[in-house]
């Protein structure tokens, strides 16, 4: 359970900055378990289902990061070959300019986030404008409101 006690403690050291430690904090969250997260199903369709891990919404000023778990019904592959049934996602936006970026990746082999880490991306994206009837969309009613 290092994921939130972790993120806890860097949110107590430095109240309302996001610092490496904090950051830390979530990437280890992030590569965590499934039992570190409280996903909950956000819907689904005949290729996934999304999730959301309302508990790690943080918010600073116009900026909120949230945890979003896509979970593949049927594996896909990795550029290397290896099966991929989870993502977690990092997701930041910048609330009073309606972006986002994809702020951390990673790829598992199992269902929820477990099995083996595959592969991960810090800054995926840069910042860009969040497209109507997305999940992007989805994700920043939810971390912005």
């Amino acid at each position: 359970m290092h994921g939130f006690s972790s993120l806890r403690v860097a949110l107590r050291q430095a109240p309302g900055r996001w610092t490496d430690a904090c950051f830390g904090a979530l990437l280890g969250l992030l590569l965590a378990g499934p039992a570190q997260a409280e996903w909950s199903k956000l819907g689904s369709s005949d290729a996934d289902s999304i999730y959301v891990d309302y508990s790690s919404l943080r918010k600073n000023g116009n900026i909120a990061r949230v945890l979003m778990l896509r979970d593949a019904a049927t594996p896909y592959q990795s550029a290397q070959g290896q099966p991929i049934n989870s993502r977690k996602l990092l997701f930041e936006f910048d609330c009073s300019a309606s972006q986002y970026r994809v702020k951390f990746l990673s790829a598992h082999s199992g269902h929820m986030g477990s099995g083996d880490l595959v592969e991960s991306f810090g800054d995926v994206d840069a910042m860009q404008t969040v497209p109507e009837g997305t999940i992007a969309a989805g994700m920043l009613q939810i971390a912005c409101r």
